[in-house]
């Protein structure tokens, strides 16, 4: 019997206490009870509003984590996206705003949705390095960018905006340097979006592209002929461009390596006394290339080749 009258004492204490804390008996029934996914948005988009994201950000994925078919999951995504802006986190954003577009289609909230991934995926652009520099050991702010702007391309390839941000993928990859990935991205603006404004600049970028992947490795003819054959595409397809006379230039400069690159083949038959494969591939240079610094050589070693090639004739009579 004391020992009950102690425990109630000790009880009574511990409700005064309470009580004394601000907490009344009715909170025991109400913090029982799990907050429906109403309450959950309420709460999270006050606690944004009050200026508490860390606040805002539990209580979306508490919302998303109980309630993940409610009708109101979609505005948690936003509110979870928002709420990690808030917090300068923006690649947790952007996972949040693409669960959306994902998962939540048909939402009401996938405009905005849109707009805040594009928002954030200029913002990358922005904190990016300068062209062709990579960082070591960490994600490219161009790499950031992609991810924001890919998430719209697919899974709403034909918004009014997914062509310019189809192009401004490629753009990325080739200010990155992987100049592979932005020939296969500016393709895609050529196949999918030929009405676009961004067609002309995403075709000549590939053709570019295409030249500039085999310049850190040497001479790969195939690459060559092929940003060759882009460009002169190019050119007769868009010959009013303003890009046009930079694509011109550019096609001088990949005919030129092509010629350099036919000529060294001469050159190697003519070291090996091949005097005779030296001289057709010699006349194969001036015919292809007849405006080249290389055909002029061209012309010199296939008289000089030519005399040798006699000469060696005779001294076989």
């Amino acid at each position: 019997m004391r020992r009950d009258h102690r425990s109630g004492k000790v009880l009574a204490a511990f409700l005064v206490l309470l009580v004394l804390a601000g907490w009344c008996p009715g909170q025991l029934c109400a913090r029982g009870k799990a907050m429906g996914p109403d309450e959950l948005l309420r709460e999270g988009e006050a606690a944004l509003k009050l200026g508490e994201p860390r606040k805002a950000i539990r209580s979306a994925k508490r919302l998303l984590k109980r309630h993940p078919d409610a009708q109101e999951a979609a505005s948690a995504q936003f509110l979870l996206g928002a709420a990690y802006e808030a917090t300068d986190e923006p690649r947790h954003a952007v996972r949040a705003y693409g669960e959306i577009l994902s998962g939540h289609p048909g939402s009401d909230r996938v405009e905005e949705a849109i707009t805040r991934l594009v928002g954030i995926g200029r913002f990358f652009q922005k904190e990016a390095q300068p062209k062709g520099i990579a960082r070591v050991f960490k994600r490219s702010p161009l790499e950031h960018a992609m991810e924001a702007f890919r998430l719209v391309v697919k899974n709403f390839p034909y918004d009014r905006r997914s062509a310019e941000l189809q192009y401004l993928i490629g753009q990325c990859a080739f200010d990155i340097g992987d100049y592979d990935l932005a020939v296969l991205e500016w393709d895609v603006v050529v196949g999918r979006y030929s009405l676009s404004e961004y067609l002309e600049k995403a075709h000549f970028g590939a053709a570019e592209a295409t030249f500039r992947q085999i310049l850190p490795v040497g001479y790969d003819t195939g690459s060559l002929r092929e940003a060759g054959r882009r460009l002169e595409e190019f050119v007769e397809r868009f010959p009013k461009s303003p890009l046009a006379p930079e694509a011109e230039k550019l096609l001088g400069s990949v005919l030129e390596v092509i010629a350099e690159d036919l000529f060294s083949v001469g050159m190697f038959y003519e070291k090996g006394g091949s005097y005779k494969a030296a001289w057709m591939v010699y006349q194969a240079v001036i015919k292809e290339h007849p405006g080249s610094k290389w055909a002029t050589r061209a012309q010199e070693r296939s008289r000089e080749v030519a005399g040798l090639e006699l000469g060696k004739k005779g001294r076989k009579r």
